[in-house]
């Protein structure tokens, strides 16, 4: 930094580094790129690095240029989700912060420009491990698409109370997975595609195909913040 660099370029910049210290280091990655405006090049395989850092992303294989955009764009295309399938794929909700319950351990959450649609009991609101942000301010939750069940109804009863209503859009399979891509709420924004891993024998009882209404279910402690 002393040289005032145009670009830094990273090589697997947190490879063996522990939680503690990759957490001492992002901010301070984060401050070079947006305080001192210094564009970062990133070179890894671990997506959750990738995502903590990145806004824009080039997808090689074997030297080859496969793809090339926003993380939340590239989930919908096909020779993508084949090369994101291999570090881990994770879906990654942009969300608003609404308030906190501190006692009950939790923060609620909705997406950008929402108005209370689509769940049981929330309006609309995601409930996300706490985590003292300022109302109003925007954070990035990642979701495993393992950690995602669906259903053909809401469910009461049970502790799994974000459940939000979606539409199928795509079935398809990738790397051995059957995944369903939903789109919960309304609007085409790509946050609110969600990648559902399921199995085979569940897209057959369920009878699923594109145009289909489901609920998407998922507890609150597998979201975690990037």
């Amino acid at each position: 930094m002393l040289a005032s660099p145009r670009l830094l370029l990273l090589d697997e910049p947190l490879t063996g580094l522990d939680l503690r210290l990759r957490r001492q280091i992002l901010p301070f990655l984060r401050r070079i790129r947006d305080e001192a405006e210094i564009p970062i090049i990133q070179v890894s395989h671990d997506l959750e690095a990738l995502l903590d850092l990145c806004e824009w992303f080039v997808l090689l294989d074997r030297g080859e240029l496969v793809a090339q955009g926003r993380y939340l764009d590239l989930l919908a295309r096909p020779e993508a989700l084949r090369l994101l399938h291999e570090p881990g794929l994770l879906n990654v909700l942009r969300l608003a912060v609404v308030r906190h319950d501190p006692d009950a351990g939790l923060s609620f959450l909705r997406f950008p420009g929402s108005a209370g649609e689509g769940d049981v009991a929330g309006e609309g609101e995601i409930r996300a491990p706490f985590q003292d942000r300022p109302a109003g301010s925007l954070a990035d939750l990642a979701l495993r698409p393992q950690d995602i069940a669906l259903a053909r109804t809401a469910i009461a009863g049970i502790s799994i109370q974000n459940q939000f209503a979606g539409r199928v859009e795509r079935v398809l399979e990738s790397a051995g997975r059957v995944l369903c891509v939903v789109r919960i709420g309304a609007g085409v924004d790509p946050a609110r595609a969600l990648i559902v891993e399921v199995t085979r024998h569940a897209v057959h009882e369920m009878a699923l195909k594109p145009g289909d209404t489901v609920w998407c279910l998922f507890k609150t402690q597998s979201l975690r913040y990037l």
